[in-house]
């Protein structure tokens, strides 16, 4: 287990590289008080629903670089030129599922785990960095309920672990993910 969390903890610097010291993007101008503020259009929100809620601060690079460290090569898919990217890799025991939007950060995780002792592989997957800092606890909380059905929310994501017949595996979905799947099917007919 500490060599899965050293193994995290040195990839995230090497992934971050410039960005963990980027400086946020400036407000946005705020309309002359003379105008009134604009209603969005039912057009609008039919666009919002089509944008991926993500992990704020998370990188899906921090996770699978991470995982190749331990032997499990993540590939890369691109969803399509605009929408963002599918990780997946395994090694039999250990499965990993990662869906990304264009700038790689995290809105949905499945992580699977088959064995009969469990090595703490789903706690270091929740273990992710985020801006929430919550990355310690989501690790502690998925390695003491593992073996349950459990869910708790950390930050802006929900993890949910199940027990499944050879072993359990965990989810994890930024804010609003389930509201953006469900746009997704109904645009898509």
């Amino acid at each position: 287990m500490l060599v899965m969390c050293a193994a995290l903890a040195a990839s995230v610097c090497a992934c971050r590289g410039d960005e963990a010291g980027s400086t946020p993007a400036p407000e946005p101008a705020s309309a002359p008080a003379s105008e009134p503020a604009s209603e969005p259009s039912s057009a609008d929100a039919d666009n919002d629903a089509l944008v991926m809620p993500v992990v704020a601060g998370s990188n899906a690079y921090d996770v699978t670089t991470s995982l190749e460290g331990m032997g499990i090569e993540c590939e890369r898919t691109a969803k399509n030129s605009t929408d963002g990217y599918y990780f997946e890799g395994s090694d039999g025991a250990h499965t990993i599922t990662v869906e990304t939007d264009k700038d790689y950060a995290v809105g949905y995780i499945r992580a699977d785990f088959a064995g009969s002792e469990y090595d703490g592989y789903l706690g270091f997957v929740a273990s992710f960095p985020r801006d929430d800092g919550t990355s310690q606890d989501a690790m502690d909380w998925v390695n003491e309920n593992y073996g349950t059905d459990a869910s708790n929310t950390f930050g802006d994501a929900t993890y949910e672990l199940h027990v499944s017949d050879n072993g359990g595996y965990l989810t994890i979905k930024a804010a609003g993910y389930d509201d953006y799947s469900l746009a997704l099917l109904e645009a898509a007919g």
